[in-house]
């Protein structure tokens, strides 16, 4: 009897490393946070309205680097109400910690402005 417990709680303890092994902890990053909209001044002559993963560029998303893959979810203060946002678009000067927000006007955008923020990676 006692070695059958004993085997459970092996077993459990286990498989509960198994299950904390595979979580990952989000983190902070500082980056460079610009605005843009879907308008030709923002995003060239050949803007289509869709953004790189082959989105709608509509709601709350961001550009991102390609060391985030699409999907990654983040947390950009005053961004969307500070809630999560996922990458969805890419951009030629969107390299190292600089990152954009979009937004539907170009005046939203150009409100933003340019900021230093802290952002949440949540993985």
């Amino acid at each position: 009897m006692r070695t059958s417990i004993y085997i459970t709680a092996v077993m459990y303890v286990f498989w509960l490393c198994l299950c904390v092994s595979n979580l990952k902890a989000d983190y902070i990053v500082e980056m460079n946070v610009s605005a843009y909209c879907p308008c030709a001044i923002c995003c060239g002559e050949y803007a289509d309205g869709y953004t790189a993963c082959g989105k709608l560029a509509q709601g709350c998303f961001v550009a991102a680097p390609g060391s985030y893959p699409f999907g990654t979810i983040l947390v950009v203060p005053g961004y969307n109400e500070s809630r999560p946002v996922a990458v969805l678009d890419r951009g030629g000067a969107i390299k190292g910690n600089k990152l954009d927000v979009f937004f539907p006007t170009h005046q939203q955008a150009l409100q933003w402005g340019r900021r230093t923020l802290r952002v949440r990676v949540v993985e």
